[in-house]
């Protein structure tokens, strides 16, 4: 510490005396407050709830319409992907790169790599030979 910081803590040290002198003799006096006590929270009691391992029929069972729905989109599905198929395929043939194809069909690189995967199109990332028989 440097001289001044010293000289400053004094003089502080100082005005804090002249403070607590000033208190006592208005007649202030000194209370003690009871320190902190800790105390747990209560145990909670949660009620006991029944379990239920048999399930209702409506709950594991979709409806006939509900089925034939799921069919029709999952064969919708089927159909656009192999539409994209078709096209990744022909724009795999003009020379385009995986991205570009990606950027052309309207999809990302992981969802053309998914395609790719799925239907086992041979369309080598860049870099990679194509194994043509």
């Amino acid at each position: 510490m440097s001289d001044n910081q010293i000289l400053i803590g004094d003089q502080r040290q100082a005005q804090l005396e002249a403070a607590k002198a000033a208190f006592f003799l208005s007649g202030g006096i000194v209370t003690e407050l009871e320190s902190y006590s800790y105390k747990p929270l209560p145990a909670r009691h949660e009620p006991q709830r029944k379990v239920s391992l048999q399930l209702k029929p409506t709950v594991c069972r979709r409806s006939k319409a509900e089925e034939a729905d799921r069919a029709r989109r999952r064969e919708e599905r089927k159909q656009r992907e192999l539409r994209l198929v078709e096209r990744i395929t022909a724009l795999r043939d003009s020379g385009l790169t995986r991205n570009e194809t990606a950027a052309q069909i309207g999809v990302s690189y992981n969802g053309l790599s998914k395609i790719i995967d799925r239907n086992g199109i041979d369309f080598p990332k860049r870099g990679e030979s194509r194994g043509e028989p």
